[in-house]
C-alpha cells in the first residue's frame, strides 16, 4: 500500500536543508530534505596529449547527452534486492564522487565505481533489465546502458568489446561484454555507473540492496 519513489541528489549539491515539492492529484505537499556532506576525496590522473585533447572534443556534450537519455526511460521496475558485482575478482581502483583533475584539466567529479582487473575479464549485468545502448562513444569507449526501470539505469564504460544489442533483456549476471581499455582510459578497467533520470549516484549502496517496498 502507498506511493514510494526514487530520488537523485547530484553529488556537487551543497549541503543543507532543500523543500521537496510533492505533487498528487492537484494537492502539493512540502517536504524537507536534508542533503548532508559527501566527503569526497580528490585524485589528479595524468593524460597523454591525445588523451587530454578528448576532454576538449566539441562532440562530448552530445555523448554525455546521448548518455542521459537513455538513462532517462520509466517504466516498471525490473529488480528487487541487491546488484551482483559486475566482475569476478578484480579491486575498486577509484571511488564515486572523487574530485578529479586530469593533467591541467580539472572535469568535475568521478561518476561511478572504476574496478581494475584483467583484458577481456567479462563484464556482467547487476541486474536484470534492458539494453538501450551499446556503441562506441570517444570518451566512455566501448560502452553498454542497461535500463532496470523507473529512470534507474547501469552504464558500463571502456570496454574491450560488446556482447549485447540495443533492445535484448538481460537477465543478472549475463555477460553483456568484455573488460578493456578503450576511450579516455589510463588502463585495463571497468567504469560502472548507476544514473537515476540521468544523475549519476553512488553505485555502492546498490551492492547491499536498497530497502524498496
Amino acid at each position: 500500500e502507498g506511493l514510494w519513489a526514487l530520488l537523485a541528489v547530484g553529488a556537487l549539491q551543497g549541503p543543507g536543508e532543500y523543500p521537496l515539492r510533492l505533487h498528487l492529484e492537484g494537492e502539493e505537499v512540502v517536504l524537507p530534505l536534508r542533503v548532508a556532506p559527501g566527503g569526497y576525496g580528490q585524485e589528479t590522473l595524468a593524460l597523454s596529449p591525445t588523451l587530454e585533447g578528448l576532454l576538449q572534443d566539441p562532440g562530448l556534450k552530445a555523448e554525455r547527452e546521448r548518455v542521459v537519455a537513455a538513462c532517462s526511460q520509466e517504466g516498471p521496475l525490473r529488480f528487487r534486492g541487491a546488484f551482483l558485482r559486475p566482475l569476478e575478482g578484480g579491486r575498486t581502483t577509484s571511488a564515486f564522487g572523487t574530485r578529479r583533475r586530469y593533467g591541467t584539466l580539472f572535469t568535475s567529479y568521478h561518476e561511478g565505481l572504476d574496478f581494475a582487473a584483467p583484458l577481456g575479464t567479462p563484464v556482467r549485468a547487476v541486474a536484470a533489465g534492458v539494453v538501450v545502448l551499446s556503441e562506441r562513444l570517444k570518451v566512455r569507449g566501448e560502452a553498454v546502458v542497461v535500463a532496470h526501470g523507473m529512470g534507474l539505469c547501469t552504464g558500463y564504460w571502456h570496454l574491450a568489446s560488446r556482447q549485447v544489442r540495443v533492445g535484448e533483456e538481460v537477465r543478472p549476471g549475463q555477460v553483456l561484454g568484455r573488460l578493456g581499455s578503450t576511450g579516455l582510459s589510463t588502463g585495463p578497467h571497468l567504469h560502472l555507473e548507476v544514473r537515476l533520470r540521468g544523475v549519476p549516484v553512488d553505485p555502492a549502496p546498490f551492492f547491499s540492496g536498497l530497502p524498496l517496498p
